[in-house]
């Protein structure tokens, strides 16, 4: 047979299989090069083991599948989909590399919040066969996973009118449940005060439940005792209505992130500089 799926490897009892190694060429008909149909009593009994998630829960465990036939295997693998029917635009196919044994099978690094359609399949000289079908849901991505990374937005000087292209970036923190935000000053990051040089960045602490990244009111800039704060945009020409900044998760978190608006404020309390809000962080 001549295929262009990829083969992999067992790893001891299991074989771990991540879609970006399979593929999304459809199986068909022609492709069983002999006697199709010469013996249906060698076509195979496919059964599909039972799912489940590891790890953070883009992981799909199969366990326990099995294949029967009085035939010679040629093929045995694994079809993902995210649609029920299989439409082969939405399904790729995993190859077993021992079409003999199945064992158990992790499909890695699967979209996240995606509900999957699986089943198992079998390729003797006679066609094919399938298991019945199962589905699994993967779960969303922890937060942190989301947001860390580098972030490009066009901020605004509320104050001055001053317009930066901000690069922001956001680390985890050495510290559980906190990341820290580096550049996030645009004026002192376009003068050079960015990641590597000690100053300008903040905690942030994650809160998973509302998707979204706080900074406390007041909190240090790690610049000449320079503190940041929220604001409730309307108040910002005076430093009044101080409160937290809060970094939210949009579209699923792993493009966008937008941030209130805030000021910068000196040691003495007084206004330094205000940031307009609801700026939009894009994903670099």
């Amino acid at each position: 047979m001549k295929r262009n799926i990829l083969r992999l490897l067992s790893i001891s009892a299991a074989v771990v299989l991540s879609l970006a190694s399979c593929t999304d060429n459809a199986l068909v008909k022609s492709e069983v090069e002999a006697g199709w149909n010469a013996n249906p009593a060698n076509i195979p009994t496919v059964t599909l083991g039972e799912l489940s998630l590891q790890g953070k829960g883009q992981d799909v465990v199969i366990s326990g599948s099995s294949v029967s036939t009085s035939g010679t295997l040629l093929e045995v693998g694994f079809e993902f989909s995210s649609d029920e029917n299989f439409n082969p635009n939405a399904t790729t196919y995993c190859v077993v590399a021992d079409p003999t044994t199945v064992g158990s099978y992790v499909a890695a690094n699967l979209a996240a919040l995606t509900k999957y359609y699986i089943r198992a399949y079998a390729v003797v000289a006679e066609g094919m066969a399938y298991s019945d079908v199962k589905n699994i849901t993967t779960k969303d991505l922890p937060l942190i996973d989301k947001v860390c990374g580098t972030w490009a937005g066009t901020i605004e000087s509320a104050a001055y009118g001053d317009v930066y292209s901000n690069t922001l970036v956001i680390e985890p923190s050495e510290t559980e449940g906190e990341v820290i935000i580096y550049n996030l000053e645009p004026y002192y990051a376009a003068n050079g005060y960015v990641k590597g040089t000690g100053l300008n960045f903040v905690q942030a602490t994650i809160d998973e439940a509302n998707g979204a990244l706080i900074v406390g009111i007041g909190a240090d800039m790690s610049y000449k005792g320079r503190m940041i704060a929220g604001f409730n945009a309307a108040n910002y020409s005076d430093a009044t209505g101080y409160e937290n900044l809060t970094f939210v998760s949009k579209a699923g978190g792993s493009q966008l992130l937008q941030v209130n608006g805030f000021f910068t404020v000196k040691p003495d309390g007084k206004l330094e500089d205000a940031y307009n809000g609801n700026v939009t962080y894009k994903r670099k």
